[in-house]
């Protein structure tokens, strides 16, 4: 939940191996957590943290550790995965998750991290983005399924944009024999129009015909033009 000047978060975990304890959690948790968030939002306004002010942690070096998460398949069948997580951290407050490109080198800001320049109020761009999303089932599941999508974004210097999408899904269903039984295929094409603007370092996206305009981060690394996360395709800014 969001209160004003900070975010707080709230994690319950309660088990429901049977009707009757299923119930009981139930029960806790409407009577306990959901008069948690009404009880925070009637903290004052300016009123003096109970809790110290923070300061820099002394965690250094490289840690590692796994577990055995549940997650949801495509094929809808819960599955145990194991995950293994790396964290290295340095002395100044910073970290990486995963592998460091450097290993566990002194971490030289300068060197590792790149300084994006937002763009200029209207500014105009010519180019293009694209993205593409598939995914499959688990190999040898009661069926084989799957769903791609793609989107393809061009920008003209004259403040216009345009947006062609495409996705779709099918499968194929079988018995425990493995004998196909049935499937299935769908899909879908669509082509929107709008305008755009860049102001205050965000690139505006209007739609035509009314709707919410959507905004993401726009500056330049380098002699790359950034879009959120995706680099602006054979185009220029200016």
């Amino acid at each position: 939940m969001r209160l004003v000047g900070r975010i707080e978060q709230i994690a319950v975990r309660a088990g429901a191996p049977d009707e009757a304890q299923a119930a009981a959690s139930l029960a806790m948790f409407q009577r306990d957590v959901v008069a948690m968030p009404d009880a925070a939002a009637l903290v004052s306004e300016g009123a003096a943290p109970l809790m110290p002010a923070p300061r820099p942690g002394s965690v250094q070096g490289l840690f590692s550790g796994c577990s055995i998460p549940w997650a949801l398949g495509l094929d809808g069948m819960m599955q145990m995965q194991w995950a293994h997580r790396l964290l290295s951290f340095w002395p100044d407050c910073l970290f990486h998750d995963g592998t460091p490109p450097a290993g566990l080198a002194a971490f030289d800001r300068q060197a590792r991290l790149d300084k994006g320049e937002p763009l200029s109020d209207g500014t105009r761009i010519d180019g293009a983005l694209s993205s593409v999303f598939s995914s499959g089932c688990t190999p040898g599941s009661s069926g084989e399924r799957g769903a791609f999508a793609s989107t393809y974004t061009a920008f003209s210097s004259d403040g216009r944009r345009t947006q062609d999408a495409s996705g779709g899904a099918f499968g194929n269903l079988m018995n425990g024999s493995g004998d196909l039984t049935g499937g299935y295929a769908t899909s879908s094409e669509s082509t929107t129009a709008g305008t755009y603007e860049v102001k205050d370092g965000l690139l505006i996206r209007t739609p035509n015909h009314g709707g919410t305009p959507q905004a993401e981060l726009i500056f330049k690394v380098g002699d790359e033009t950034m879009i959120g996360s995706l680099t602006l395709a054979g185009g220029t800014a200016r």
